[in-house]
Order: structure tokens, then C-alpha cells, then sequence
């Protein structure tokens, strides 16, 4: 169940500035658990044409979030030899989990890249192509 987006003053505030799950309730016995709390993930740092996007992170392609978590970018980048990010983005989601999980499944670019030795049971991943025009239609 998602709860809502809460938006923080900068800086650290421990009266106002963190997250607290408690039980406390009118009905006995109810539990409260929580599997992920976000904060932030900050604005993209990775300059393209000598600039960032200015956007924050979460927004931008998968390829930017490769480089900043670390993934060698001579097995991510330019797949397919072009000057677009269209494709290097979507497929690059399946390659960072080759990266994860390491040879023999290493990236198609090595598939003997030693890896991170990361186990994947399930990977999902969405991408939409609404709003974006194809070549004849620029």
C-alpha cells in the first residue's frame, strides 16, 4: 500500500525529519511492517554533452543510473552504435542484471565479465514507448 510522497526541509532534523512505524491503534492486535522506505536518490549527476539533465535521478535513463552505481561503462554504452540513448536504455536494464549476476551470464558485450556474483530469481522491468516519435516522424 503506498502511504504518500513527504517532502523534507534540506539538512538534518531529528524532531520532524524522520519516519516512524508504529502500532499504535484502536484495534488490538493489528501489525504494521513496512518493506521499503525512499529517500530521495538526489538529482543525476552524469554530464552528457558536457551537462547534466537536471532532473532528478529516478527520471532519468537507465543507462545514467549504471554509470553512477558503478557498472563499467564499456559494457553498458552504445550498444548499437548510434548517438541516441532510446536504445541503449531499455536494453541496458537486462545487461546491468548479466553484470549482477556474473559469467557465464555476464554482459553480452563479455559474458565472461566476473560480475558482482549477485543471485537474480526475478527481474522486471517496464518500459513504455508512449510519447516517443520514430525517425520518419521527427
Amino acid at each position: 500500500m503506498y502511504i504518500g510522497t513527504f517532502r523534507f526541509k534540506a539538512g538534518t532534523n531529528p524532531e520532524i525529519g524522520r519516519v516512524v512505524l508504529t502500532n499504535k491503534s484502536a484495534e488490538a492486535g493489528k501489525r504494521v511492517s513496512a518493506d521499503a522506505i525512499r529517500f530521495g536518490g538526489g538529482m543525476g549527476l552524469v554530464a552528457r554533452n558536457r551537462t547534466t539533465s537536471g532532473r532528478p535521478k529516478y527520471l532519468e535513463g537507465s543507462r545514467y543510473f549504471l554509470q553512477y552505481a558503478g557498472m563499467p561503462d564499456s559494457l553498458v554504452f552504445n550498444f548499437n552504435r548510434n548517438i541516441l540513448d532510446y536504445n541503449d536504455d531499455y536494453q541496458s536494464r537486462a545487461e546491468y542484471l548479466n553484470y549482477l549476476k556474473g559469467a557465464p551470464y555476464g554482459p553480452n558485450r563479455n559474458r565472461k565479465a566476473k560480475g558482482l556474483g549477485v543471485p537474480i530469481d526475478l527481474s522486471l522491468s517496464f518500459h513504455t514507448d508512449a510519447g516517443i516519435k520514430g525517425e520518419k516522424d521527427r
